[in-house]
């Protein structure tokens, strides 16, 4: 079998949002994995590495890499994300031309395939989920929502989520208060609002934050954009109507307001989204359903490349 060097990114250790492509390649492959935090500006560990040792290089997230590899003669698959490669400048890629780019949003597949970069655009979708339970009850009665705040000092944050779902029928707003390194969060002003608050940090296993998500009706996606959005997908497929800021990769997957709603949280002023229970829960039927079709889409792929 050939030996894969995989390198990714030092967080994902964390919250373990890209495993499942080890996984895929560690069927077919020897892997060893490496994983690298970008804020250093060393190579660490990697210069000791004996390269002759791998077939292929695999870069997930640190595409900053790929010349250091290539210019070794290495064959070099980058997987950058959007969220952290999308607005690099062209020197960027042009400096890793040679390499294969597997993209998970369009916007990078477009953009690297226009200098001339051989790219694979690829839409993931997470496992499908047994129906949730919000399917079933009833529709007019009031909603569930998960928020897991992860910006708190940008327009993603609590102050602005409580106003955007004020007038929507709330029962309970669970904030899940675990925020990506470096972000603090500001004071918040509390408000009187018609639903409860409840709160929590990191849990003691995945199982914990996946049977809230579950019994929620409603997901906000706690981030500007994603590189693959495993969460938010998966909160679809747990039959949950997403609110996402549109952009890359959130509307590759939701059609507004039928399968999530999009909203722009660029504005620093939100306007309220006002619909019922009902509608909320058919974008949330919508959304479960078409959970099973992007998966089986996405194993067809996989299972080809």
């Amino acid at each position: 079998m050939k030996r894969i060097l995989y390198i990714g990114h030092e967080y994902h250790l964390k919250t373990r949002s890209t495993i499942f492509i080890q996984e895929i390649l560690g069927r077919n492959y020897i892997l060893e994995t490496f994983s690298i935090d970008p804020n250093q500006e060393n190579l660490g560990g990697l210069i000791n590495i004996d390269l002759e040792n791998y077939e292929v290089i695999v870069l997930l997230q640190v595409d900053y890499l790929a010349s250091y590899f290539l210019k070794r003669n290495k064959p070099t698959i980058v997987i950058p994300m959007y969220d952290a490669s999308g607005n690099l400048n062209d020197a960027h890629w042009n400096a890793i031309k040679r390499s294969l780019v597997i993209s998970f949003s369009f916007m990078v597949h477009n953009k690297v395939q226009s200098l001339g970069l051989n790219s694979i655009y690829v839409k993931y979708f997470p496992e499908t989920h047994k129906k949730s339970k919000n399917l079933e009850i009833n529709p007019e009665s009031k909603l569930k929502v998960f928020f897991w705040e992860r910006l708190p000092d940008s327009n993603i944050n609590e102050s602005n989520i409580t106003e955007l779902i004020k007038n929507l029928p709330i029962d309970t707003l669970h904030i899940h208060e675990a925020h990506d390194p470096g972000r603090e969060k500001l004071n918040v002003c509390e408000k009187n609002h018609n639903f409860k608050i409840i709160r929590s940090k990191w849990f003691d296993n995945k199982q914990e934050l996946i049977n809230i998500i579950s019994n929620s009706d409603i997901y906000i996606a706690p981030r500007y954009s994603e590189g693959i959005g495993q969460g938010f997908l998966e909160a679809m497929s747990l039959g949950c109507c997403v609110i996402a800021n549109d952009d890359s990769t959130h509307n590759e997957y939701i059609k507004n307001w039928h399968n999530g709603i999009l909203v722009n949280f660029y504005k620093d002023s939100l306007d309220d989204l006002t619909t019922d229970s009902q509608t909320i829960r058919t974008i949330c039927r919508n959304a479960f359903n078409n959970a099973n079709d992007l998966r089986k889409n996405w194993e067809d792929f996989y299972k080809e490349i």
